[in-house]
């Protein structure tokens, strides 16, 4: 939680000040990362703003192909909300330009370094910078090509009852 909290400060998420309280808050990214995202920002706005998720068109496993489009009512008093684990969906850009003609504040919820970070900069939004979720060590003796420990992986004794202990 304080990583975040330090993020959202470096990144300047006090700059992020639409005029007053948004009148919606528009959500789009690819899979479950733009729902759970909706999500959350739905239960820590209380209802008190209206947040709506933007769902894709488009073949899912194709490159390139899915694409979002803002709903016709949004403007200027709305806040879109872009995420993306790798930043890497060109439909998200196209998305982000159609934002900025229509006067949307913007955010991408991005990592560093990727074709989406370039986009929202370049349509005067904010990037927030994402870090994956650390993943955990091996096991040595359990990787590809090791062979498995004689261990319970429930953590039970494996010598037989009765066996001395050395």
């Amino acid at each position: 939680m304080r990583t975040a909290a330090r993020y959202a400060a470096e990144a300047g998420v006090a700059d992020l000040q639409p005029d007053g309280r948004p009148r919606a808050v528009l959500v789009a990214g690819p899979g479950s990362v733009a729902e759970c995202a909706a999500d959350l920002l739905g239960a820590l706005t209380g209802g008190s703003v209206s947040v709506t998720l933007i769902r894709p068109t488009g073949v899912a496993p194709a490159a390139g192909a899915l694409r979002w489009a803002l709903p016709g009512w949004a403007g200027p008093l709305d806040l879109l909300a872009v995420t993306s684990p790798d930043g890497a969906e060109p439909g998200l850009a196209v998305l982000l330009d159609q934002a900025y003609r229509r006067g949307c504040t913007m955010v991408a919820l991005t990592p560093s370094g990727t074709p989406l970070v370039g986009a929202v900069e370049r349509a005067r939004g904010l990037h927030l910078p994402t870090t994956p979720a650390p993943l955990p060590e091996p096991d040595p003796g359990t990787g590809p090509g090791q062979p498995p420990t004689d261990a319970d992986p429930y953590g039970a004794d494996p010598t037989p009852p009765g066996t001395p202990r050395a």
